[in-house]
């Protein structure tokens, strides 16, 4: 386990390499721009306005400022299923806002955020006709994101994560907050939200801003990963300034709102690190040794049948699940061991706003049966690349430590074999849906904090 400061400072000469700087930063004494929800905002105030005059503007525009381009962008280098994905959309989104900036003539503005926890419709702005802000879609004014995703219940359990992989995703495979409501709204409104030139459609970035803010409330109390392959990456040339000239950003550049230029209007600024508690950064690292695996799998089951596999545990394996299950461990703080589930191999559904529920060791399973089930694990969603050319094979990680507390509050837990089990959804909600793997590989496995 590692010490380290949430909102790290950015890092003296680590954007040298940038034709152009995209970072405002506080030091410089520009104004800090507040970006508000979108429910709070007035469809004919400053902030839509501007959003409608730079859009327009905007697909008038041929190269990579203008409205296809900026989608091209995300279509070509965008970051999805490994811990590079919040970093890179936090430059993205502000590199845009950039350019909304230029191009409405409004220097003042922030781009707004969608909170879809306290108001999951699409917001009423982004509909009508002759509205720069609507877009064709598969959801229509009254299509809710869904409360297993989105609700505040939900969205507390992933506040509460402490790793920062588990929160985020993971250097290989994808995690909790991008496997559910990210992917989940993405796919839930479909059309071109649902595929990887999703910017095409407004709200795709009031979307992401969202995303952006649960990081930055994520980062009051947790802090990320100290590891140099994370903290060292650069995104060369992936994006572009209003003058057309390219621009290159790190993570290391990216990880204080605050120094960026902006705040989240329920946020605030950032506390000042001589004076705010020092959050914990805490690394999980997977134990070979207490990891076992199945044999390679290429399996679809009927429509609305579990895929599962049993694994027989190890001793290691199964002391550690019976240990973490033990009433006194929930309570530990902060946890040292977790068990995790891994697939990998998973093929998005063919079935548009379909997703999957994973549960563990359910002898009962099946689409009825509920998520307040204490076999239950998670909901997962997709995101489906447009062109099908990559990421087309999908490794999600889930943190079972949960439920195997449940479990043994419960009297339930065996623990000489762990099934994960995973079962399709369709749209409606109401019946299966299809779930497969492609030479793929589901294995439990035990990280421990360094």
């Amino acid at each position: 386990m590692s010490i380290s400061l949430s909102r790290r400072r950015f890092l003296g000469g680590s954007g040298a390499a940038c034709a152009v700087s995209i970072l405002p930063r506080k030091a410089e004494g520009q104004t800090v721009r507040i970006r508000k929800d979108i429910a709070t905002l007035a469809s004919d105030g400053p902030e839509l306005t501007a959003y409608r005059k730079a859009i327009v503007a905007m697909r008038e525009m041929s190269d990579q400022r203008g409205w296809q381009g900026q989608a091209e962008i995300h279509d070509n280098f965008c970051q999805h299923q490994n811990w590079k994905t919040l970093p890179w959309h936090r430059a993205y989104v502000l590199n845009f806002e950039n350019l909304i900036r230029e191009f409405s003539g409004d220097a003042s503005f922030a781009l707004p955020y969608w909170n879809w926890t306290k108001d999951p419709l699409i917001p009423a702005s982004f509909w009508g006709d002759d509205n720069p802000l609507a877009h064709a879609r598969s959801a229509d004014a009254n299509t809710a994101m869904r409360d297993e995703f989105v609700g505040a219940s939900n969205m507390e359990e992933i506040l509460a994560i402490e790793d920062f992989e588990q929160f985020a995703s993971f250097e290989v495979g994808t995690g909790t907050l991008e496997g559910g409501p990210h992917n989940h709204v993405h796919g839930r409104i479909g059309g071109d939200m649902a595929s990887f030139l999703s910017p095409r459609d407004p709200i795709f970035w009031l979307h992401h801003s969202n995303i952006d803010r649960l990081w930055a409330l994520w980062n009051r109390s947790h802090g990320n990963t100290n590891a140099p392959a994370w903290l060292n990456t650069r995104f060369e040339n992936q994006f572009v300034s209003p003058d057309g000239s390219p621009v290159s950003v790190g993570v290391a550049d990216v990880l204080s709102t605050d120094d960026l230029g902006y705040q989240y209007d329920d946020l605030g600024p950032e506390p000042d690190p001589a004076s705010a508690q020092v959050a914990i950064s805490i690394d999980f690292s997977a134990i070979s040794e207490l990891t076992v695996a199945s044999d390679t799998i290429t399996e679809q089951v009927p429509t609305g049948a579990p895929l599962s596999v049993v694994l027989p545990t190890n001793p290691g394996l199964a002391s550690v699940a019976t240990s973490v299950s033990e009433p006194s461990a929930a309570a530990a703080e902060p946890a040292r061991r977790r068990v995790r589930v891994r697939v990998a191999g998973l093929q998005p559904p063919a079935e548009p706003d379909s997703f999957v529920r994973v549960f563990i060791n359910c002898p009962y399973l099946d689409i009825g049966t509920p998520i307040n089930d204490p076999h239950f694990v998670a909901s997962i969603d997709f995101f489906a690349p447009s062109n099908g050319s990559h990421h087309s094979s999908l490794t999600y990680v889930f943190d079972v430590t949960p439920t195997l507390q449940r479990l043994g509050r419960a009297r339930m837990l065996t623990v000489d074999e762990i099934e994960p089990q995973l079962i399709g959804i369709s749209g409606d909600g109401t019946s299966g849906g299809e779930v497969e793997i492609v030479n793929g590989k589901i294995s439990v496995e035990v990280a421990e904090a360094r």
